[in-house]
């Protein structure tokens, strides 16, 4: 994993109900000035690399966030 996508994957896990809002990851990775594109991106590279560890690591989109089931 890259440091960006490490961090979120810990701040899924460490999170109550692994549920993670818009403003919780943008302020966690750009300081609260990521564009929603890069928030997508991240989120897409995510999911990526954890389904080559398991495809039962899914990352859900829920209003306003992301949820890790």
């Amino acid at each position: 994993f890259q440091y960006k996508l490490r961090h979120l994957f810990h701040l899924f896990l460490y999170k109550e109900n692994h549920y993670l809002s818009i403003e919780e990851i943008d302020k966690a990775l750009w300081n609260g000035l990521g564009s929603s594109g890069k928030i997508h991106k991240a989120m897409q590279r995510l999911r990526d690399e954890l389904k080559k560890v398991s495809p039962d690591l899914v990352i859900k989109t829920v209003s306003g966030g992301y949820e890790l089931k």
